[in-house]
């Protein structure tokens, strides 16, 4: 587990200064929790995991599962927050007219047996 806060806090930096398209228009980033991503006037925070159900890996389970994160999202100023569910496919929320950001993956994967610290999570989204 240590080594995942690592990877996500060490690679944090060089995603948001090394991830824009050729197009200049998407921008990829991981976020551990308690960090925080800005383009222009708007900034997400990863605040925490509310919930993780998960199906664990090696598993069979009827549903997959879903995992419940808050975000801080602060835009012209203005602070609110979210709370987003995060299946299979991932999950897309609008932050502002026009302005999308897509979460892909919430690291780590769950394990059976294995408790998952609510420091050790990373989340990867675009916009």
């Amino acid at each position: 587990m240590k080594r995942i806060v690592w990877l996500c806090l060490m690679i944090f930096p060089v995603l948001l200064s090394a991830q824009e398209n050729p197009a200049g228009k998407n921008i990829s980033a991981d976020l551990g929790i308690g960090q925080q991503f800005s383009f222009g006037k708007i900034s997400v925070d990863f605040l925490g995991v509310i919930s993780d159900s998960r199906c664990p890996k090696e598993v069979t389970c009827i549903w997959p599962g879903e995992a419940k994160v808050l975000l801080g999202i602060t835009k012209n100023g203005n602070y609110s927050e979210k709370e987003i569910v995060i299946r299979e496919g991932g999950a897309e929320i609008s932050v502002a007219k026009d302005v999308f950001v897509q979460f892909s993956q919430l690291r780590p994967y769950p394990e059976t047996g294995v408790k998952i610290p609510a420091d050790a999570y990373c989340m990867s989204f675009l916009q």
